[in-house]
C-alpha cells in the first residue's frame, strides 16, 4: 500500500501536468519555465523513494540502455557552455565584443549562456517527464488512463486551433502558437487512431475475461474516433503542408504493425511494408517543390512565412558546433533585413536544431530518433495486447520527425512534455515481463533485497531530483520579481515609465545572475538618464549611472549580441565620459549586432551625428542606412526624423543634407521649408 499510493500520486501530477500545460501555453504563465521543474522535481522524488522494488527493477531494465544516448544532448550543451577564450571554437561575437569593450569576456560557443542554460533546463524537464511516465505506466491500468489523457487534451487544443481559426485570436499570440498546437493536433490524430483499435481489440476479448461491458466498449471506442475526427479536420484546416504527410507516416507505422500481427507476416512481409513504407516516404518528398538550394533543414518550410530567409541566411553562416542552445531569436536580428517579417521564431524545428547544435548534431539526433522507432515498432511486433502503446510511440517519433521540417511546433511547451510523455509509456509497454525477468540474480525475491543497479538507479533520480530543484529554484523567484520585457526607451516618457521597474528588475537579474536579457531590462529602467545633463546629476543620479554601467557590462558579458544595449552603452559612455570606452566602437557593435531594428533607429542616428562619430567612415555609412529605411520604408518615423534634424548641430545638419538628398531630395526639401517655418 505504501508503494501504491506514491505511484497514484505521480499518475495525478503527470496528469495535472497534462491538463495544465495547455492552459498555460495559451495564457503564456511567466511561471511556467520554473514550475515544471519544481513539479517534476517532485514526481521524480516519490518514484526514487516509494517504486516498488520489482518496478524499480524493471525500470532501471528499461533506463539502462538509453541513458548514455539522453546524455549525448546534455554532455553537448554543456560543452557550449564551457568558456573558451578567444579560441576558434567561440562564437566570434566575443572576440568582437571583448575588443569592443576592452575587456576579456567568457568566449563560449553559446551566444547567450542566459538562453542556452535555459534550453538545459527544458531538455531536462523533457528527460523527467519521460522517466516519470515510464515509472507510472509500468502498470497496465495506468498507462490506459496517460493515453485517454493525452487523447482527450490533444483533441481540446484541436478543437482550440479550429475555434482561433475561425473567430479570432484576440488577445492571443497565434502566430507563436499555432506550430504547437497543430503539432499536438497531428500527435493526437495518430494517438486516437491508437486508442481506438485499443478499444476495438477490448471488444473482442471473450464476455468471460471483458472487464467492461458492450456498451462500455462501444462508448469508449466512439470517444477516441471523435478526437480523431477533431485533430484530423484541426489539421485539414492549418495551411502547414507537413502536417498531413507527417501524420500520415505516423498513422502508417500504426497500421503496419496491426497488418503484421494480424496476417501473421514472417520476416519478407515485414521487409516488404519497410520497403513500401521508405518508398512513400522518399517519394513524398520527391513531389514536393523543394528549391534546389534551399537546405534540407527547410525542405517543407512554407515559401510564405516570414522567417524562411532570415533562416536561410543564419543556415549558411551556420558552424558544425552551433551557436548555442536556445540562441535562434539571438540571431534574428543580426541577419534580418529591414523587408524581412517582425519576428524571431524559426520557420521549422530542424533548421533551429542544426543553427544552435550545429549540423552533425541534428542529422546524429534524427539517426537516432529513427532507431528508437525502430526498436520501439519491433518490440510492438513481440508484445501482446498492450502492442499499441509501443507502436504509437514509435508513429509519434516518425511524425515530428517529419514535421520538424516543416514547422517549429517541436518546441515550446505544451509540445515536448506531449513527446515526452509518450516516449515514457511507450517505453514502459514495450516489454513485456515474466518471472525470470523480474528475478534478481543472486537474490531470493525481488522484495528481499534491491540489486546494485536498482540502488543506483534510486541514487540517480533522487540526484536528478535535486538538479530539477536548483533549476527551479534560479528560475521561479527571477520570474517572480521580473517585470514585463522592457525595451529601451526611445524617448524621455518612456523613460520614465521603465524607471518604475527599477527595483524589481535588478532584482530579478541578481538572483539569476547569468541572463543577459534580465540585466538589460535592469539596464534600461535607468534610461532616463540618457536625457539628463551630466554637470547637474545628483548623488542619486550618480549612484544610478554607475549602477546602469553594472548593469549594461553585465549584460554584454553573458549576451554579446544585444544591440539595444550597445546603443545605450555607447550613448551613455559619451555622455558621462565613461574611461575605457571608445563611444564610437561601442556604436558599431549596435549597427554590426541589429541593422535592421527598427525600434532602434531614431536613438541610433542621434548617436551618429555626434561630432566625433561624424568624422567616422563606417558610422556614417551606417547611418545612411538607417536613414534610407526611414525614408523610403517607414513613413511613420519621418516626423521624428524631422525633429531630430531641427534639433541638430551645423555639422550634423550638413550631413543629412547630403544623405537625404541622395535618398529622397522631395523629402529634404519639405524638412528644410518646414525648418524655416519654425
Amino acid at each position: 500500500m505504501i508503494a501504491v499510493m506514491p505511484v497514484t500520486t505521480v499518475l495525478t501530477i503527470l496528469i495535472a501536468l497534462i491538463v495544465a500545460a495547455p492552459v498555460l501555453m495559451i495564457v503564456g504563465s511567466p511561471f511556467s519555465e520554473g514550475f515544471g521543474p519544481a513539479i517534476a522535481a517532485i514526481a521524480m522524488a516519490l518514484v526514487a523513494l516509494c517504486l516498488s522494488a520489482d518496478k524499480t527493477h524493471r525500470l532501471a531494465t528499461l533506463l539502462k540502455p538509453i541513458v548514455p544516448v539522453l546524455l549525448i544532448p546534455c554532455a553537448w550543451i554543456l560543452f557550449q557552455l564551457v568558456p573558451v577564450g578567444h579560441h576558434w571554437l567561440a562564437h566570434p561575437a566575443w572576440t568582437s565584443a571583448s575588443t569592443a569593450l576592452g575587456k576579456p569576456l567568457p568566449g563560449t560557443v553559446s551566444l547567450d549562456i542566459g538562453a542556452t542554460l535555459l534550453s538545459l533546463a527544458r531538455y531536462l524537464l523533457i528527460v523527467a517527464i519521460a522517466i516519470v511516465a515510464t515509472a507510472v505506466a509500468l502498470d497496465r491500468q495506468h498507462a490506459k488512463i496517460v493515453l485517454y489523457f493525452l487523447v482527450a487534451v490533444a483533441a481540446a487544443i484541436a478543437a482550440a486551433l479550429i475555434g482561433l481559426s475561425h473567430v479570432g485570436a484576440a488577445g492571443f499570440d497565434l502566430a507563436v502558437q499555432r506550430p504547437q498546437m497543430a503539432d499536438i493536433a497531428m500527435i493526437g490524430v495518430i494517438l486516437s487512431c491508437a486508442a481506438t483499435i485499443h478499444a476495438y481489440q477490448s471488444s473482442e476479448t471473450p464476455p468471460a475475461r471483458r472487464r467492461q461491458s458492450a456498451g462500455r466498449s462501444i462508448y469508449a471506442g466512439a470517444l477516441p474516433l471523435l478526437a480523431a475526427a477533431i485533430c484530423l479536420s484541426a489539421i485539414i484546416i492549418d495551411t502547414d503542408a507537413a502536417l498531413l504527410p507527417a501524420a500520415a507516416c505516423g498513422i502508417g507505422v500504426l497500421i503496419s504493425v496491426e497488418a503484421i500481427r494480424r496476417l501473421r507476416l514472417g520476416p519478407w512481409g515485414r521487409s516488404g511494408i519497410a520497403a513500401a513504407a521508405i518508398v512513400v516516404l522518399i517519394g513524398f518528398f520527391a513531389i514536393n517543390p523543394i528549391a534546389k538550394d534551399t537546405d534540407p533543414t527547410l525542405s517543407l518550410a512554407q515559401p510564405s512565412q516570414g522567417s524562411v530567409p532570415i533562416a536561410e541566411r543564419i543556415l549558411a553562416d551556420a558552424r558544425w558546433v552551433g551557436t548555442g542552445a536556445g540562441t535562434f531569436r539571438a540571431l534574428v536580428p543580426i541577419y534580418r533585413d529591414a523587408d524581412d517579417a517582425d519576428t524571431r521564431a524559426a520557420p521549422t524545428a530542424a533548421a533551429q536544431v542544426a543553427t544552435e547544435m550545429g549540423r552533425p548534431f541534428f542529422w546524429t539526433l534524427v539517426v537516432l530518433a529513427l532507431i528508437g522507432a525502430w526498436m520501439l515498432f519491433m518490440r510492438a511486433l513481440t508484445r501482446g495486447r498492450d502492442h499499441l502503446y509501443a507502436a504509437a510511440g514509435a508513429g509519434c517519433i516518425v511524425a515530428v520527425v517529419v514535421s520538424a521540417f516543416g514547422n517549429a511546433g517541436a518546441f515550446g511547451l505544451i509540445t515536448p512534455l506531449f513527446i515526452g510523455t509518450i516516449c515514457g509509456l511507450a517505453l514502459a509497454q514495450s516489454k513485456g515481463w515474466s518471472a525470470l525477468d523480474l528475478a534478481i540474480p543472486g537474490l531470493k525475491s525481488p522484495s528481499d533485497q534491491e540489486h546494485p543497479i536498482d540502488r543506483r538507479l534510486r541514487a540517480g533520480l533522487l540526484a536528478f531530483a535535486a538538479v530539477l530543484a536548483v533549476e527551479a529554484a534560479w528560475i521561479i523567484p527571477a520570474e517572480y520579481y521580473r517585470p514585463e520585457r522592457i525595451p529601451l526607451p526611445a524617448d524621455p516618457q518612456a523613460s520614465r515609465l521603465a524607471s518604475h521597474d527599477r527595483g524589481n528588475a535588478r532584482r530579478a537579474a541578481s538572483l539569476a545572475m547569468v541572463r543577459g536579457d534580465l540585466w538589460a531590462d535592469s539596464a534600461f529602467t535607468h534610461a532616463d538618464l540618457l536625457w539628463k545633463e551630466p554637470a547637474t546629476a545628483a548623488d542619486g543620479s550618480r549612484a544610478a549611472i554607475g549602477q546602469s554601467r553594472a548593469d549594461l557590462e553585465h549584460a554584454l558579458r553573458y549576451s554579446p549580441h544585444r544591440g539595444d544595449v550597445w546603443l545605450m552603452l555607447a550613448i551613455m559612455a559619451d555622455r558621462y565620459n565613461w574611461p575605457g570606452y571608445q563611444p564610437n566602437a561601442l556604436l558599431k557593435m549596435s549597427y554590426l549586432t541589429a541593422p535592421s531594428e527598427l525600434s532602434l533607429f531614431l536613438l541610433r542616428i542621434k548617436a551618429s551625428l555626434r561630432p566625433d562619430a561624424l568624422k567616422d567612415p563606417e558610422i556614417q555609412d551606417m547611418a545612411r542606412h538607417d536613414l534610407r529605411v526611414i525614408i523610403t520604408r517607414t513613413p511613420a518615423l519621418k516626423p521624428a526624423l524631422a525633429a531630430i534634424y531641427r534639433a541638430s548641430s551645423v555639422d550634423a545638419k550638413a550631413f543629412l543634407d547630403r544623405a537625404i538628398m541622395d535618398i529622397d531630395p522631395l523629402y529634404l526639401s519639405v524638412m528644410r521649408a518646414d525648418l524655416q517655418l519654425r
